[in-house]
């Protein structure tokens, strides 16, 4: 049994089927200049990953993102999923995450432990591994191996 867990555990979510899987965001973003905190970000609708897109943001926005890997730079403490999702221009709530909708209620996780209250209102903090779920459930992971920066 221990073995099939940790087999589990090992085993990468795959991505679901179609743009719902898969949203859009705005232009990359590869000319901002400054390089900010970050904190990492995993969406799951119905046991399966959602792509969080480049492009959400702006270089001047409060959260954003360069590649499609997650990755949330932050450009000041005090910002909380919901301003992710602002910036990205998607719903986030008690029971609707981007298109996907559910009786059941989204569930987020910060650092592999279950957080209560509005998700909109989870903080982004530095080096954050933030999971959301929605529909099945998928072990939440605890931490995130963030790149080395380069400049």
């Amino acid at each position: 049994m221990i073995e099939l867990l940790a087999a589990a555990a090992l085993t990468p979510t795959p991505i679901g089927p179609g743009r719902a899987y898969a949203p859009s965001a705005g232009r990359p973003l590869e000319r901002c200049a400054d390089r900010r905190a970050a904190a990492h970000v995993e969406l799951f609708a119905n046991r399966r990953a959602i792509v969080i897109p480049a492009g959400i943001g702006g270089c001047n926005a409060g959260a954003r993102t360069r590649a499609p890997a997650g990755i949330v730079e932050l450009a000041r403490p005090g910002l909380v999923l919901g301003d992710l999702f602002r910036a990205w221009g998607r719903p986030l709530g008690a029971h609707r995450l981007l298109s996907f909708r559910s009786s059941a209620t989204v569930r987020v996780y910060v650092n592999g432990r279950a957080v209560s209250g509005a998700v909109t209102a989870v903080p982004l903090t530095p080096g954050a591994e933030v999971v959301v779920e929605l529909g099945g459930y998928v072990p939440p992971h605890r931490a995130f191996l963030f790149p080395r920066r380069t400049t």
